[in-house]
């Protein structure tokens, strides 16, 4: 064992960025019997929101669910609830207690999408006697997609075809808008 975690750490030190290097090598070092432990402050997984980074537009309603994981926590689900953070407004708001519904490992909710979410909206699965969250995941907001509008072609013979349009509406993420246009040409069979 001494000698594969030697070759092992050889082949970090050399291929790997400093950010992978210092677990591994942490990890290799605890082995080794340098040390008994490492503590890298992440927290342990306590709980699952579920869908994990979501698209939803504006008017949906999203079914969001939060599921303990973890019984070293004892968090009783009755005690769970939702909170909601639109990133770029200063406004969070706790999801309505009448529009959860706790279940045997956790609770869900169904929340209607309306302008209050932001692109990037965070929801925070949390606990009442808790000042943690359990669980966190984003939610990507957008307005109903709309079909293109004052589409344009210009044919430059045998070189090229430029396509101009308009959203046909102002996004919340404009560039998270991605429009594909498939063509092909048709040739006269003398040419």
């Amino acid at each position: 064992l001494l000698e594969s975690s030697r070759i092992l750490y050889l082949s970090v030190m050399l291929n790997t960025s400093i950010l992978m290097r210092l677990p591994v090598l942490c990890l290799l070092e605890t082995c080794w019997g340098q040390f008994d432990s490492f503590d890298f402050g992440i927290p342990p997984i306590r709980a699952a929101i579920e869908p994990v980074d979501s698209l939803v537009f504006i008017g949906e309603t999203l079914k969001i669910q939060c599921r303990l994981t973890n019984s070293v926590f004892p968090v009783s689900p009755e005690d769970m609830y939702f909170e909601m953070t639109p990133h770029f407004k200063d406004l969070t708001w706790i999801v309505p207690t009448e529009n959860v519904t706790v279940v045997d490992d956790g609770i869900f909710a169904y929340v209607k999408i309306t302008d209050d979410y932001s692109n990037f909206t965070s929801v925070s699965c949390l606990s009442k006697n808790d000042t943690e969250p359990l669980a966190s995941v984003y939610i990507h907001a957008e307005k109903p997609i709309k079909n293109i509008t004052n589409m344009s072609a210009v044919y430059y013979y045998n070189r090229d075809l430029e396509l101009t349009w308009s959203l046909g509406e102002t996004y919340l993420c404009d560039d998270c808008i991605n429009v594909t246009v498939d063509y092909s040409a048709i040739v006269p069979p003398n040419e």
